[in-house]
């Protein structure tokens, strides 16, 4: 991982922690959103909806469908927030 996907990997993980109780040890790249870390669709809103207040990455509801694992979402959020930074 580089610096971007670290940062955005554990602001990531922070939200999941604080948003939805998820234990520490259960947060891993691989981890799917809904069958790992028991998130649903209303559950992925919020957490789109606080990594946009978080890092100012906007996530389209049509995005959403595509970010199935941790990894998914904090590439996207490294790549957004790399692209909008530059």
């Amino acid at each position: 991982m580089n610096l971007a996907s670290e940062t955005a990997f554990e602001t990531v993980r922070e939200l999941l922690r604080t948003l939805f109780d998820v234990p520490d040890d259960q947060i891993q790249p691989g981890a799917h959103l809904m069958d790992d870390l028991d998130l649903d669709s209303l559950d992925a809103v919020e957490l789109a909806h606080s990594l946009e207040d978080e890092v100012g990455v906007t996530i389209e509801d049509e995005d959403l469908g595509s970010l199935r694992t941790v990894r998914d979402v904090v590439a996207f959020v490294s790549e957004r927030a790399h692209g909008a930074s530059a």
